[in-house]
């Protein structure tokens, strides 16, 4: 598995400086198969925090290329996959209910 995370931090990069030398096309394709290898990580280790968080900046990254190459509609849809929208926590008013195990009364 890590020699896969390797391969995708690698054209990840390769995206980076492609999408910083205006070639779009070549970046979104970079970026693309870094998606492809980070998505099957993820897929086989759901609980894995920081397998997802460097699956949601990656999408942001290919999101930011669409956006680039006007494609509006597609970058919204890629960039919203990154945090999908969830009502926040609940809490109660009482401080104890925020931090358990701490009593501040």
């Amino acid at each position: 598995m890590e020699y896969r995370r390797d391969v995708s931090f690698s054209l990840a990069k390769v995206g980076d400086v492609l999408f910083a030398q205006d070639e779009l096309a070549g970046a979104l394709n970079a970026y693309r198969e870094s998606l492809d290898i980070r998505r099957a990580l993820a897929a086989k280790d759901p609980g894995h925090a920081g397998l997802r968080r460097e699956l949601c900046a990656l999408l942001n990254k290919f999101g930011n290329v669409l956006a680039a190459q006007s494609h509006i509609v597609d970058a919204r849809a890629a960039i919203e996959g990154v945090a999908p929208r969830a009502s926040p926590p609940t809490y109660d008013r009482h401080p104890s209910s925020i931090w358990p195990g701490r009593s501040l009364d």
